[in-house]
């Protein structure tokens, strides 16, 4: 038989099957049980060094808002957009996109002065209970930025949306989650509450600056009409956008009422500790048979030489 016969067979005495694999990993308990419980310690020392975020959230139940009155049907956040948002978009995605929109948020941040803490802070000192800021970023003592280190729009946004602040819909329940993790268990509370406040009333403002808008068109439009029934069709218009107006000015839950209020934090959120505990585990083990595989295939090669 010549050597490239021989290669096929050689090839497939190399293979190694399910059973193999159990065989070698229960030869090498020792070594897979030693790395796997390595790693795993690994990822708890990690764990012990990550800041720790202290959890708020609520629910909240959108309120689809009627332009007006029984005789105008289109209405809503869709108006607000100047109808490009799309049709088939639901309300609680649109209340999404303005929760979580640049401009809300970053005018949410600036209004409460939230610059530093969003961008600066590293954790809390649990001593005292004050907040810790980077050094190399932040001055804390004179409260200004370190020259040339003030972040720009988009890092600020980019960083409370990554780190601390998450909305989303769910289209079965028709709820909204609202949630906020932070450091300081009382700011995640008040961050929240405030957020979640400030967001019913941009929208409520938002609605009533566009019904003003249609107000005052329609009011100029209606001197100036002689059909008598086009100039009756636009002062029903106008009656319809002035019983929105009040209605809006009315409603204090706007754009969704809140169903489970936000409760203070009372301990720090675990929960991405214990995941990265798992996952420290289940690297270890893939790690400690891929070692075990590889012991097992140098020795054969060794042997086969």
């Amino acid at each position: 038989m010549t050597m490239q016969e021989n290669k096929p067979v050689s090839a497939v005495n190399s293979e190694i099957g399910i059973g193999d694999l159990l065989r070698i990993c229960w030869l090498q308990k020792k070594l897979v049980t030693a790395i796997t419980i390595v790693c795993t310690v690994l990822a708890f020392a990690f764990t012990l060094v990550l800041p720790e975020y202290y959890v708020a959230d609520l629910l909240a139940k959108p309120v689809e808002n009627t332009d007006t009155g029984p005789n105008q049907s289109s209405g809503g956040l869709s108006a607000l957009a100047g109808g490009l948002l799309n049709k088939e978009i639901q309300y609680g995605d649109e209340l999404v996109i303005y929760a979580t929109s640049r401009k809300f948020v970053l005018d949410f941040i600036k209004k409460n002065n939230l610059e530093a803490k969003v961008f600066a802070v590293t954790g809390l000192d649990e001593a005292t209970g004050e907040l810790e800021f980077d050094a190399d970023l932040y001055d804390a003592d004179s409260q200004q930025w370190v020259a040339n280190k003030a972040p720009s729009s988009f890092a600020l946004y980019k960083t409370f949306m990554d780190e601390y602040y998450n909305v989303t819909y769910d289209d079965q329940k028709n709820l909204l989650s609202f949630s906020m993790q932070y450091y300081d268990k009382d700011m995640a509370y008040d961050w929240l509450v405030s957020i979640s406040n400030e967001l019913n009333d941009y929208l409520m403002n938002k609605r009533i600056d566009v019904i003003n808008k249609r107000l005052s068109y329609l009011e100029g439009q209606v001197g100036t009409l002689r059909i008598p029934a086009i100039k009756n069709a636009t002062s029903e218009l106008f009656q319809n956008q002035m019983y929105a107006l009040l209605m809006t000015q009315y409603n204090d839950g706007f754009a969704f009422e809140i169903i489970d209020p936000a409760i203070k934090p009372v301990k720090p959120n675990k929960s991405k500790h214990l995941l990265l505990i798992v996952i420290g585990c289940i690297l270890g083990g893939f790690l400690g048979i891929f070692v075990a595989l590889y012991k097992h295939v140098s020795r054969n090669h060794e042997l086969s030489r």
